[in-house]
This record gives structure tokens, C-alpha cells and sequence, in this order.
């Protein structure tokens, strides 16, 4: 056991980030009955409004620093003492160097990566400095992918930044642990939402945003650190990515033949 396992949130007040859609969506839908103890926070204000109440969603750009300073000033002013974060805010475009696009790969590497460090800096620098006032171990989950674990052809931007939140979660969870902060990282495999609905290619397993939900929350239960699933799935990635070079750059090359 990595983590003190998690087997209700009735004393927790919880942030989720990215919950318009997906993962986030699933996750924020099902921790409804918290009220006022629990934010929802992503960009698309629209898909916030229509499914969740005014007390708990917060419109917000992560990628904007200044509405993230105004977000977390709005926090204060609510009183809210958040003690458990999931951080599901991604974007993804399939993308090869053949037809790499700059553009696409610096916002996705902002999105992904470079816009996390600001919110876990401010949030756990809270739950170091007033730990007297949290009942539970504080918790940061972040949802990374598969992709984090071995370069994939198709990936070369979204998969090198969960690589990073990967590197990210372990060293976290090291440092953090002498304080009772506890890290966990999900590495999923596809996921039916409307970022893997821009593959053209066969996903073997794939799974709905519920049942990885599902998962998350069996996984927190457990006190794990590391939350991946389908098992059949990810513990093949796992072992491929063991393998020496040679063996992973030709399964690699078997890969970007079926895909083309």
C-alpha cells in the first residue's frame, strides 16, 4: 500500500479539473452528492452550466496564468480548503514528425505539461504550510496515459508529455510522503471520449469514461500509486517497454505499417 487508501469522500473537498468531458466528466458526475464540496473546473463554461450546479463549477482556462490566478482568488474567497485534486485537463491530436505541426505540438505540450506546474505549486505548497488544518491526508491524482510509457509512433507530442506528468507523479510522491501528501498516477488505455475519437486507427480495449472512472476510484480504495487499466492492455505496454531498443523499434515499425 503506496497511499492511505481512500474509501469515501463524505470529508473531502474536491477539485476536478477538466470536467467537461471524458474521464473528468465521469469522476466529477460521481462525487455530485458532495455539494459545495466539490469544484469542477475546465474551459468549456457551456458543458459546465448544463450539468453542474452554479456552487460548484468554475469556468477556467488552465493554459491562461493570469485566469488561474483569478480562480484560485475565487477559491479563497469561497473558504474552500481542497484536499484532494484530479487533474484530467488534456489535449491531444494524432501527430507523426512527417506531418508535425509547431503549432499543435506547443499547445499541447502547454496544456499538458507546462500549465500543471503553476496549480500543483500554489495547492500543495497550501497542504505543506497548513497541515493542521486537514483532517485527511491531502491526495493529487493526475491522469496520464499509457502513452507515458514508451515513445509510440503517432504520439510525438501528446505521448512526451505524460511521460513528463509520469516523472512528475514519482518524484512528487517521494518528496511529498514525509508530509502525509499522498500522489497517485492513472495511466489508462484508450478511452472512448472525443480526444481518442481522432484516431483512425484500431484500439484494442477500449473502455467507456465510466468504467475508467470505476477503476480510479477501486484503485484509490486500494491506497495504489500507480491506477492502470485494462490490465491485458497496459501490462503489455508495461513489458514492451522493457525490452531492449532493438525489439521496441520493431514493434514500433509493425505498429506504423498496420496505421498507415
Amino acid at each position: 500500500m503506496f497511499n492511505k487508501p481512500i474509501h469515501s469522500f463524505d470529508n473531502r473537498t474536491v477539485l476536478v479539473v477538466g470536467a467537461s468531458s471524458g474521464i473528468g466528466f465521469e469522476i466529477a458526475k460521481a462525487l455530485e452528492i458532495l455539494g459545495e464540496n466539490l469544484i469542477v473546473a475546465a474551459r468549456r463554461a457551456d458543458i459546465l452550466e448544463a450539468n453542474f450546479s452554479q456552487n460548484t463549477r468554475i469556468p477556467v482556462d488552465i493554459a491562461d496564468e493570469e485566469a488561474m490566478g483569478k480562480f484560485f482568488e475565487l477559491i479563497r474567497k469561497k473558504n474552500l480548503d481542497i484536499d484532494t485534486v484530479f487533474w484530467c485537463a488534456a489535449v491531444y491530436s494524432p501527430m507523426t514528425y512527417i506531418d508535425f505541426s509547431y503549432k499543435e505540438a506547443k499547445k499541447i505540450t502547454c496544456v499538458n505539461l507546462t500549465s500543471v506546474y503553476y496549480p500543483f505549486f500554489k495547492i500543495t505548497q497550501t497542504w505543506l504550510k497548513e497541515r493542521d488544518k486537514f483532517l485527511n491526508n491531502p491526495h493529487w491524482i493526475w491522469i496520464s496515459s499509457v502513452a507515458g510509457y514508451v515513445g509510440l509512433p503517432g504520439s510525438c507530442a501528446y505521448g512526451p508529455t505524460k511521460s513528463a506528468l509520469n516523472n512528475i507523479a514519482e518524484s512528487a510522491f517521494v518528496e511529498f510522503k514525509p508530509f502525509n501528501i499522498d500522489i497517485s498516477l492513472v495511466c489508462p488505455g484508450f478511452v472512448d471520449t472525443r480526444l481518442t475519437k481522432k484516431n483512425k486507427f484500431y484500439m484494442p480495449f477500449i473502455i467507456t469514461p465510466e468504467q475508467a472512472s470505476k477503476e480510479i476510484f477501486y484503485g484509490l480504495k486500494r491506497g495504489l500509486f500507480e491506477i492502470h487499466f485494462p490490465k491485458k492492455f497496459t501490462l503489455i505496454l508495461k513489458t514492451i517497454s522493457l525490452f531492449p531498443y532493438k525489439l521496441i523499434f520493431l514493434i514500433n515499425a509493425k505498429l506504423r505499417g498496420k496505421n498507415n
